[in-house]
């Protein structure tokens, strides 16, 4: 049932604050919210060769056997340096990224750059 209070839906805290390697998280219930938020944070420094910092939720279909995941469905603009916030929202309330938001998904945290290192990050996914 939708419900106009935005609620917790996950967030990165059982990854620990600094990223020096890719994440991905579990499954995340989305049955229950018409729209999501996705939120980046970083308090810390950048480290490594042109460090790049992108996170994305995927979006799983429910085919039988073998579920689809379409990757990328809502993606945060790529931070690039230390000690910045960015976020993104879609889904059925919003008209800049319109979403039909399935049972399940998942946020996707990716590197890149030479040894790259974010410090102090935190990743949230709000819904409602």
């Amino acid at each position: 049932m939708y419900d106009a209070n935005a609620r917790l839906l996950w967030t990165s805290a059982d990854w620990g604050g600094t990223f020096a390697a890719n994440k991905t998280s579990g499954l995340i219930n989305l049955r229950e919210v018409a729209d999501v938020w996705l939120a980046v944070a970083v308090t810390g420094a950048a480290g490594g060769t042109a460090p790049t910092l992108d996170v994305v939720l995927d979006l799983r279909d429910n085919a039988a056997p073998l579920p689809n995941w379409f990757l990328g469905a809502l993606a945060v603009d790529p931070i690039t340096a230390g000690a910045s916030a960015k976020h993104t929202a879609g889904g059925l309330h919003i008209a800049t990224k319109p979403l039909v938001l399935p049972e399940y998904g998942r946020i996707r945290a990716t590197l890149g750059g030479t040894s790259p290192t974010f410090a102090g990050v935190t990743v949230s996914l709000f819904g409602r």
